[in-house]
């Protein structure tokens, strides 16, 4: 029989005031923040409603800049569809984000355990998606080096400089290792703030009684925080799947049915496996494990098959800019490009491999608390 759980320690009343000081100004913070997307979402989302009434053809300009602003408004009107499903998405996202940052930040300023323990995942999960995008960074080296030396330009030998190829991609890892740092900073803060040990006590005191957040381990908690993230973008984006779909051009093989089809299964996997998770259900690490095998592979795959080239050039003819500007802008472009870059980018399918299967570690670490003896405890 499990013994049951020690009781709190008492906290002074001193300390508890200067906790709750220290709760009010960091909630006060996320709620100002939750604000601040709310007022800057909302003129996002009102300026992409109004495009379509937008006039960009003033009666008086020059006629290389009136045919620059035709271009434009013909892009607008070939993005029309796009625009109703966008504004829609953007504002339930925008919404869904205010209101969780302003729930956030009132739960803290009232010293809530269930927030306390919410942010401190929080910031562990930033600081692990900032780790893994270093990861992949990492993994990516090679293929950025081999792409970097077909466009060197060459030394007094003819050849490419390796040695200053490879000086450069020292400076590039240490410069991108300061600036995955400095955007880590967030969730480092976090995790300090919420992890010291009168913040703890003052939350366990003021709130002691059971919430829904006691069953979800810290270890498994930042999983759920960003299934949920994943959950919400998924179903935002699945409106805007038939209108991008007829945008691309039918050489490309795309097929609207299709991708709806798998964009919709993602949406139900990611929204079920958010589900068993917070109620940790053993089959929610199955059916986790399974996607991230599953999708690992197709998309290393979709990768390796991928044109690279032909997505490039029908991306610049989504790009609005006058047809005369558009062929001299793919004259003007240094031979053999778009096949080197294209060439890069299929050899990066290294990186999908390389984050997917950090992930299958991180979901093996914590295979132990979907254990039936560790979840019925």
């Amino acid at each position: 029989m499990t013994p049951p759980p020690p009781p709190p320690a008492v906290v002074s009343p001193a300390v508890i005031q200067e906790s709750r000081i220290l709760l009010a100004i960091i909630g006060g913070l996320i709620c100002l923040l939750g604000l601040g997307i709310l007022c800057g979402g909302g003129f996002g989302v009102t300026m992409l409603a109004t495009m379509p009434f937008a006039k960009f053809t003033p009666p008086e300009v020059a006629e290389e800049e009136r045919a620059a602003l035709e271009a434009l408004t013909q892009a607008v009107h070939r993005f029309q569809p796009l625009i109703a499903p966008a504004v829609v998405s953007a504002a339930v996202s925008c919404l869904t984000a205010s209101a969780a940052l302003i729930w956030l930040g009132i739960g803290t300023i009232q010293g809530r355990r269930w927030a306390r323990k919410l942010l401190l995942a929080a910031g562990w999960g930033w600081c692990g998606s900032v780790a893994l995008q270093f990861i992949g960074f990492l993994s990516m080296l090679p293929a950025l080096m081999t792409w970097v030396e077909s466009i060197a330009i060459p030394g007094p030998g003819g050849a490419p400089g390796t040695g200053s190829v490879a000086f450069s991609m020292a400076i590039q890892v240490v410069m991108n290792l300061i600036s995955y740092a400095m955007s880590a900073t967030p969730g480092v803060a976090l995790i300090v703030l919420f992890s010291l040990r009168n913040v703890r006590l003052t939350c366990e005191q003021l709130d002691p009684g059971p919430n829904w957040t006691d069953r979800i381990p810290i270890e498994v908690l930042p999983l759920f925080l960003t299934l949920a993230v994943w959950s919400l973008q998924a179903l935002t984006a699945l409106p805007l799947i038939p209108g991008l779909v007829t945008l691309l051009p039918p050489e490309l093989g795309w097929n609207g049915a299709a991708v709806l089809s798998a964009g919709l299964t993602v949406a139900l996997l990611v929204t079920l496996s958010t589900w068993l998770v917070a109620r940790m259900n053993p089959i929610g690490w199955w059916v986790l494990c399974a996607g991230t095998i599953v999708g690992t592979g197709l998309i290393c795959l979709a990768h390796l098959r991928s044109d690279f080239p032909a997505i490039f050039r029908a991306a610049l003819n989504l790009i609005p800019m006058p047809e005369a500007e558009r062929a001299k802008f793919e004259q003007d472009l240094p031979p053999g490009m778009m096949e080197n870059f294209g060439s890069f980018l299929q050899s990066c399918w290294v990186v999908v491999a390389v984050t997917g299967a950090a992930f299958l570690g991180y979901l093996g670490w914590i295979k132990r608390h979907f254990e039936p003896e560790a979840v019925r405890s």
